[in-house]
């Protein structure tokens, strides 16, 4: 606006003239955008992101934390703590997800924790108790490679693929464990499944919230990104039950809280298997033909869940075994970061995410098939906190507390689509809904200043 006006000014002045005008204050915008980005760096480089690790709930959890930011009110020269941002990472994420919208919160004048749910990142991953297993074989890894000798090679990648029953034995070969009958979580010290949605938030989340807070009117701000925005709105909801944090808003980022089954039109779930009933004679009407596809493919995953883990771990490895990660960051980011100058950031970005797989090649698997188990056969109660009928109970605790919700998503989202995000925001009625430009699935990683300056500003609001 201020350059329009300014031609308006020089409307008598020659073209050359004119031009030099609008160059030069071009150029001073342009200058003072990189001098506020350098800044903003800068700044941001005093805050480092520490690793720590701290018993909640009888597990230990990996956290990421920039430590206290106090801030000093223009008006007054006593610093007081400025907000808390709890940040939430998503399914296969970990803490590095925040590593660079993090420093720059702290920047800001917000401290900023993150930390790894259970079966993810670098929290350790509880073994669930089972029944004896059967004693190891002499020579168990040649006898397993002669069982796979002639198979095809593991599948890997999305959707849903049944175990392969050979596979599963030469599993079981050279683990026995894997072929042990499972016992219920109750009969060990933690007491509950730690690998549930209910874990992770009524348990794990609010004793991290006691640690840090404590009984103070400081405002917390809860940031979720893809699956975990359901449990940032399972904590605004159970929050109506607490009497020490002050819960003043939840920013959603891509919020992957609505089921398919009640919103099977915001979805983009093909993902290129062939259908399980295309080869029937019957022509059946195609919402009728993916509601089938898609209760068989439930029944047939949680089949295969309660089997022993040799048949589930193949599911929980078709993630990363004989996968192009690269392949799988660029699906999930804007079609911009496809082109050669991004290659690098594009390895960077599939090396941060795999990183706690090759950590732990021995216990990531089991702990990823039992964040799959504890997801796929919730109990009654869990199946509250779900879909519409966690949003309905959401928007009420909203109402009642008087917390913000802020939604933000990327323009080219394919994980997440644009609607997804949309109609989650009309149920909830959040106060503001936000759109990254050029911005696929991890705005925490293609737009991490935006990202910042706009939750920065919402806590700010």
């Amino acid at each position: 606006n201020n350059l329009k006006q300014r031609k308006n000014w020089h409307t008598s002045a020659p073209p050359s003239t004119l031009h030099l005008h609008t160059m030069m204050h071009a150029e001073a915008w342009l200058t003072l955008v990189v001098t506020l980005l350098q800044y903003t760096t800068t700044a941001a480089a005093a805050f480092a992101f520490k690793s720590s690790y701290i018993n909640l709930c009888g597990v230990k959890h990996h956290i990421c934390d920039t430590g206290e930011v106090v801030t000093s009110d223009s008006s007054s020269s006593d610093a007081t703590p400025g907000p808390i941002a709890i940040l939430l990472h998503g399914f296969t994420g970990s803490t590095d997800a925040w590593d660079q919208v993090a420093p720059l919160l702290a920047a800001g004048g917000c401290r900023a924790i993150a930390y790894d749910r259970v079966g993810f990142g670098r929290t350790e991953r509880p073994t669930v108790p089972t029944l004896p297993s059967p004693p190891p074989l002499p020579f168990a890894e040649a006898l397993a490679n002669a069982l796979l000798s002639g198979e095809p090679p593991p599948s890997s990648g999305g959707g849903f693929a049944l175990p392969n029953a050979r596979r599963a034995l030469a599993i079981g070969v050279e683990d026995p464990k894997a072929l042990a009958p499972r016992l219920p979580w109750q009969w060990t010290s933690v007491g509950e499944d730690p690998y549930s949605s209910k874990f992770a938030v009524s348990n794990a989340l609010r004793a991290l919230l006691e640690e840090i807070v404590g009984s103070t009117d400081r405002p917390v701000y809860l940031v979720g990104h893809s699956a975990a925005g359901p449990l940032a709105l399972r904590a605004l909801v159970e929050s109506m039950e607490s009497t020490t944090t002050n819960l003043a808003g939840v920013a959603l980022l891509a919020p992957a809280a609505l089921d398919l089954r009640e919103d099977p039109d915001v979805f983009d779930y093909d993902d290129g298997a062939p259908g399980l009933f295309d080869n029937l004679p019957l022509s059946l009407p195609p919402d009728l033909r993916r509601r089938l596809e898609l209760e068989t493919r439930i029944a047939a995953f949680r089949g295969v869940l309660s089997l022993p883990d040799a048949f589930g771990l193949q599911t929980a490895r078709r993630i990363a075994e004989g996968r192009d990660l690269e392949a799988a960051v660029r699906a999930q980011v804007h079609p911009r970061m496809s082109g050669p100058e991004f290659a690098g950031r594009v390895a960077e970005l599939a090396n941060k995410y795999a990183s706690p797989l090759y950590e732990f090649p021995d216990e990531w698997d089991r702990g990823l098939l039992n964040v799959y188990r504890a997801d796929a056969n919730p109990n009654a109660e869990d199946r509250k906190q779900r879909g519409r009928k966690l949003l309905r109970a959401a928007k009420d605790a909203k109402n009642q507390s008087g917390a913000r919700v802020l939604i933000a998503t990327g323009d080219s989202d394919k994980v997440v689509t644009v609607r997804h995000s949309e109609r989650v925001g009309e149920l909830l009625g959040a106060e503001r809904f936000e759109t990254f430009k050029e911005t696929g699935h991890l705005p925490m990683d293609e737009r991490p200043e935006e990202l910042a300056a706009m939750l920065l500003k919402f806590m700010a609001d």
